[in-house]
Order: structure tokens, then sequence, then C-alpha cells
């Protein structure tokens, strides 16, 4: 069973936004799932690779979304993207990730606390234009 299920709070209503977000949370798993199998060291990078490549590639097309409909946040969710890659990319360091608890820990906790609820709340008040 994957440690982070969908659910429909992800959802922001455009098509291509939503799917990206499922792409994320199945790369997570796929994180996840490589380093509690304690996969080689090559397959576990490769998963994070995944994870990071594509939150950077969904950040930049998620600020062309929320510029294509003028939404007031835009500037402030582009800074929380920012900060959010420099989290995932500190995640890959050869003292913490390897296969150890820690490095599971770490992943799960920065989805948990960090990407989901972003997900959750600044992505949908971004593209409603509000703040919660």
């Amino acid at each position: 069973m994957p440690k982070f299920e969908w659910k429909s709070e992800y959802v922001l209503g455009d098509e291509t936004i939503d799917q990206q977000h499922k792409q994320l949370v199945e790369f997570a798993n796929a994180l996840v799932e490589a380093l509690k199998q304690e996969e080689d060291r090559a397959t576990v990078k490769g998963a994070f690779d995944m994870l990071f490549f594509y939150t950077k590639t969904h950040f930049k097309d998620e600020e062309e979304f929320f510029k294509s409909i003028s939404s007031p946040l835009l500037e402030e969710h582009k800074a929380e993207h920012v900060v959010l890659a420099e989290e995932v990319e500190n995640l890959w360091q050869d003292e913490i990730l390897g296969f150890r608890d820690d490095a599971i820990k770490a992943i799960q906790e920065w989805v948990e606390t960090r990407l989901v609820p972003h997900m959750q709340i600044s992505d949908r008040n971004a593209g409603a234009g509000r703040k919660l």
C-alpha cells in the first residue's frame, strides 16, 4: 500500500495541474518505496531525481497557470516554490539520504508537511486568488 494516497483535496480544477499533482504523489511514493526496499543507490537516486525534477517542472507550469488566470497571489506563490525546491534539493545529501530510517522519515516528513499542504492550501488559494 502506498504511503501517500491521492485525495480530492489536491484537485485545483485544471486538468494539467491536477494530473501533475497526481504524478508528484506517485513519485513521492516511488522514492519512499525505493528507500524502504533498500534498493541500490542508483535506483534511489533515480527515484529522487524523478521527484526533484518533476517538482521543478510542475512549479514552472503551475506559475504559468496562475499567471494565465491573473492570480493576485502569483508572486507569493512563486516565492514559496523557490523555498520548496531548495528544501527538496537539500534532502539529497550523502550523509542523510541512504538506506537509513532517517532518510525515509525526512522524505515522508517533507511530503507530508510541505508538499501536501502546498497542494491543499497554497495552490487552491492561488487558484482562487485568495488567502484562507
